[in-house]
């Protein structure tokens, strides 16, 4: 059944309950649209039955996702209770209101969602699984108190060196160790010089898998069956050795076999045998002309070659249930110390959630909270189902079975041929089998698609599906393609994008030397920029994160304006880098090499130079130093060749640290070096840093070792990473998985060679006696079928997974495409379905922006409007927050104004922080100052007189050496006169403290004019009123 979304969704009363709607959508057609217009339907219907907030659940795989859907839901129904015809018109069409016209109807909907946010379910998997596990916790014997530990670094880390520990004290531990790192060696070909962290990294990805498919690992027993077995092998073999010496068959030239004839039979092993190919006989069928008794002797040999594959076929499958057993012993060790661990410290690993509620299940043991939920949630809608995972729909299925059960629905979104996170256990089989089968043989499935693309142009549609439905040629990629729908899917542009679009392919040599692509980005680029685009309209994609920071340093080289969402990570900008080397000494003092490199870089460097130092004189001094032969710590050194630095910069920092909090270290470290004021272009780093280091230490993690671990973590962490502004004016660097559900007028696609076959490191094989880790390769899988199945699967999946991949990347467009394939030799993949040379499809275009803002910055400013003169003239107490920034914007201001000067003031506003003033704060902000230096007992401080000075945001020092900075000091010959500004009312209890600060000023100032008259006026510039400060 094919629709537009225009009717894929029924009129309410025409929907029958229980059912089941599973929307198939591919890229662009607005599956999201349709799910939330499913949502605003059910709440304002008066049809549905159980369509209240807390009886309706939507669930997305991602954060952002969830916002999203949030956001879309409230906009349409402010925009139906504002009576906007366009969303009206298109509720209507599915949703029948009579009693309540159907604006008051949304607008007493958005109330109740307002005035009840916790119970608008719009959530995650992993939110939701996680408040069902977090009820369920005293029924499943876990403490409800526990942490949800997101970074499982160093949990890890401690169980593992606590399991080496103890097992090291047992011999027979000890010979367990030795054969996970021999069975390492022997898959990896290399022996790793640090066993710790390779034990490490296998079993963090046993761990993984084995939680996310929620199985127990099993060792294989095999009580001497496999030794056995071998036993028969080399029976059979002495028998063909026998056949062959008695009657002369000759071996084939080319067989591998005669090796292991040639073995004495007593040190013929498993690896020998397995190593050979058993397709075909190995002997040569003998000439016509030969004896009968040479024919007897080639048939027996066929008849044992026969019996022999048979018995390798299962030596092939004990050997592969076997090989990981050392792995799977030491697995077992790993997780009760790593279950004591969690005990220990009350947390818990995201991973564990799922695996609980999982275990407990499949006992047939539901826990109450389900039966709670049942009862309440009626309707469940589902994103992106295609990247569901086994265990995530185990843990769902009896709530949506439950609720079809009652008359409740199930509407799931999903496309199979975006299903591209195979690596995380996502399993499209899932989405497939739904559709095949229904949730419930009593339910009526009912399956719909959504055909028209709203995001691409023709031509670029054109060139997706000629790539899929017309170039794919090689079996193993047709089959994996049609697994996933690539080779039949239907997408028709909307109207008004028939006959557009444009799409340039270029295959290029790869030169790592010269790369051809950066040239060809530049000049993309710069031909864009020209017709018409911004930086903003530009994304630039390719498959990993080296290759997005390869791309990074070309832009930046280049002058391009960039956000490459790897570097949105503050861990890897480099002022980042130069506090974690500053720290990593101050930490360790005797870290030359640490204190070498923070001396070298940029913090260090630009606090040289606003000294008016050169950093010359350090490297030199660090040249020397390395020269020496002395064992004593360059900062020793450093403090006796520089004592002014020392005690200027690291003197308070040495001796403060170990004694404060990593928060309050950081704060020192940015406010001793200046680093707001120095590097205005990393403020979002210096604040998420800061951000980042509270979180940290509400997570318990206040060691300053700890943290510096954290900062040299290379994983992905949302924690590190700064939120991108939708109207950032910057061309998009990211990785095609990155992109996924994202859309960009131009995208420039970067494409290199990639293998599709990099070898299979274990496969998880389920059975009714428990979960066994294979090992499975092609060798193995040509001898056994059920090894071949599990390989060739798992083959297939992830070919499925590259084609994917390679969809979505040619599906973000919607202008504009540019693909840059760069060949290496040798490479086959993706080439080997893309067009043989370079070609282009449709035309460019010039792009109009008549109607569009030249910049989305000033739309969004840093500071909130709110904070100027109508939210004061509201609230008798302004927000702190808001008031303290308020103050800094007018202080910053008056301290451009010298003299009252109308013009002047319309400049410094113009060049004043352009995104921080939208344009009703620019005029709210003129009036003030306008008012304020033309107020009558103050205007004259800011007129021009003969012999006047004025001095604004001055620093004075006091007799003790301490630092004053005050607002406006105007001395004139007679006179002296220091103004301060204060925002906000004017509070009686704050008057003394205003007072004696205006009098400490005076007492400065009478210092150094000590034969002139010096008074003090405090200036409330809100109400607008003075105090005046007398000595």
């Amino acid at each position: 059944m094919a629709m537009d979304s225009k009717d894929v969704l029924p009129l309410d009363r025409e929907l029958t309950f229980p059912h089941c709607i599973l929307l198939k959508a591919s890229a662009g057609s607005g599956k999201t649209h349709a799910l939330t217009k499913r949502y605003v339907q059910f709440l304002l219907s008066e049809r549905i039955k159980n369509n209240n907030l807390l009886n309706i659940l939507a669930i997305t795989f991602s954060n952002n996702a969830a916002k999203e859907m949030k956001q879309r839901i409230i906009r349409w129904l402010k925009e139906l209770s504002l009576e906007i015809d366009e969303s009206i018109n298109a509720v209507k069409a599915v949703t029948t209101v009579s009693s309540v016209p159907l604006p008051e109807k949304a607008g007493h909907v958005l109330d109740q969602i307002l005035q009840n946010y916790s119970d608008f379910n719009v959530k995650t998997i992993d939110s939701f699984m996680t408040s069902l596990f977090r009820a369920s916790a005293v029924e499943l014997a876990i403490d409800p108190d526990f942490e949800i530990m997101m970074d499982e670094t160093y949990i890890f880390e401690y169980a593992m060196q606590k399991c080496i520990r103890e097992m090291g004290l047992q011999e027979a531990e000890t010979a367990t160790i030795e054969r996970v790192i021999d069975t390492i060696t022997d898959r990896d070909g290399a022996f790793p010089w640090n066993p710790a962290v390779k034990l490490l990294k296998e079993m963090t990805g046993l761990y993984r898998k084995s939680s996310s498919l929620g199985v127990d690992l099993e060792s294989a027993e095999q009580d001497g069956l496999k030794e056995s077995l071998l036993e028969e092998i080399r029976g059979l073999i002495r028998r063909i050795r026998k056949v062959l010496e008695d009657s002369g068959l000759q071996l084939k030239k080319r067989s591998s076999f005669g090796g292991l004839l040639e073995l004495p039979e007593e040190e013929i092993r498993d690896e020998d045998v397995l190593k050979i190919k058993y397709n075909t006989v190995p002997v040569k069928r003998p000439s016509r002309n030969s004896s009968e008794v040479a024919f007897m002797a080639f048939e027996e040999v066929e008849r044992l070659w026969e019996e022999l594959k048979g018995k390798v076929s299962e030596l092939a499958l004990l050997y592969s249930l076997g090989y990981y057993n050392p792995y799977t012993t030491f697995f077992r060790h790993f997780m009760d110390e790593l279950d004591r661990a969690k005990k220990l410290h009350n947390r818990l690993l995201i991973g564990d959630i799922n695996y609980h509620l999982s275990r407990y299940i499949d006992r047939n043991i539901v826990p109450d909270i389900y039966m709670k939920l049942g009862d309440r949630i009626s309707h469940y809608l589902i994103d992106e189902f295609q990247d569901t995972s086994p265990i995530q729909w185990r843990n769902l299925y009896p709530l949506i079975e439950n609720a079809l059960s009652e008359n409740g629905s199930l509407f799931v979104v999903g496309d199979i041929k975006q299903s591209i996170y195979g690596f995380r256990d996502a399993d499209y089989r899932i989405m497939k089998s739904l559709e095949e089968e229904g949730p419930l043989p009593s339910v009526v499935q009912q399956t719909r698609h959504l055909n028209t693309n709203y995001r691409s142009h023709e031509e670029i549609l054109n060139f997706a599906e000629s790539i899929f439905k017309k170039r794919i040629h090689d079996t193993t990629l047709r089959e994996a393609a049609s697994a996933t729908g690539l080779l039949d899917y239907i997408q028709q542009p909307r109207e008004d994008f028939r006959g557009k679009g444009f799409v340039d392919f270029r295959l290029i040599e790869r030169n790592n030397e010269e790369p051809e692509e950066r040239r060809l980005l530049e000049e993309i680029i710069q031909d864009l920029l020209r017709r018409g685009y911004r930086y903003g309209d530009i994304a630039i994609l390719t498959r990993d994160n080296y290759s997005v920071t390869q791309i990074s340093t070309w832009l930046n080289e280049a002058g391009v304006t960039f956000a490459s969402y790897s570097s949105l990570d503050i861990r890897k900008r480099c002022i980042t880098r130069d506090i974690k080397n500053l720290l990593r000494f101050l930490d360790s003092p005797l870290d030359d090499f640490s204190f070498c490199k923070f001396l070298l870089g940029d913090i260090f460097g630009s606090t040289l130079r606003e000294q008016g130092l050169s950093s010359h004189e350090i490297s030199t001094f660090i040249f020397n130093a390395n020269q020496e032969t002395r064992d004593i710590p360059l900062y020793k050194r450093f403090q006796e060749a520089f004592p002014g630095l020392w005690s200027g910069y690291f003197e308070d920092l040495f001796r403060k640290v170990g004694y404060m909090p990593v928060y309050d270290l950081l704060c020192d470290i940015i406010k001793t070096f200046s680093l707001f004021s120095l590097f205005k272009e990393e403020e979002s780093t210096l604040i998420k840093l800061l951000d980042s280091t509270v979180n940290y230490e509400g997570k318990g993690i206040n060691n300053l070792k700890d943290f510096i671990t954290l900062l040299e973590d290379s994983r992905e962490d949302a924690e590190w990473t700064i939120l991108l502004p939708d109207n950032n004016n910057a061309v998009r660097v990211m990785t095609i998985h990155k992109a996924k559900g994202l859309g960009f007028p131009v995208v420039i696609l970067l494409l290199y060679g990639e293998r599709l076959n990099r070898g299979i490191p274990y496969l998880f094989s389920e059975t009714t006696e428990g979960t066994y880790l294979l090992k499975v390769n092609s060798g193995l899988a040509d001898k056994n079928h059920t090894l071949e199945r599990l390989y060739e699967f798992e083959k297939k999946r992830n070919i499925a997974n590259h084609l994917n991949t390679l969809y979505v990347a040619l599906t973000r467009a919607e202008r504009e495409l540019y693909i840059l394939a760069v060949k290496g030799k040798g490479e086959h993949f993706p080439f080997n379905i893309l067009p043989e040379g370079s070609i282009q499809y449709g035309s460019r275009q010039h792009v109009s922006r008549q109607g569009e803002a030249a910049s989305g910055i000033e739309e969004h400013p840093f500071y909130c409007s709110c904070i100027f003169n109508r939210f004061i003239e509201k609230t008798g107490q302004p927000l702190s927050y808001y008031e303290k920034k308020r103050g800094i914007i007018i202080h910053e201001l008056l301290a451009r104004v010298r003299w009252y000067d109308p013009e002047g003031i319309e400049r410094v506003l113009s060049e004043y922080r352009e995104n921080s003033l939208t344009g009703q704060d620019r005029a709210e902000v003129r009036k003030m100052l306008l008012g304020c230096m033309s107020y009558e007992p103050v205007r004259e401080y800011f007129q021009m007189r003969q012999g006047r000075e004025v001095f604004v945001e001055a620093d004075f020092v006091d007799k003790k050496g301490n630092l004053y900075r005050m607002d406006r000091v105007v001395v004139d010959p007679e006179r002296v006169t220091v103004l301060d500004f204060k925002t906000g009312r004017e509070h009686e209890d704050a008057l003394d403290s205003y007072r004696r600060q205006i009098r400490k000023y005076m007492e400065i100032l009478g210092d150094i004019y000590g034969d002139r008259q010096v008074q003090g006026i405090i200036y409330f510039l809100d109400i607008p009123d003075v105090a005046l400060v007398s000595d």
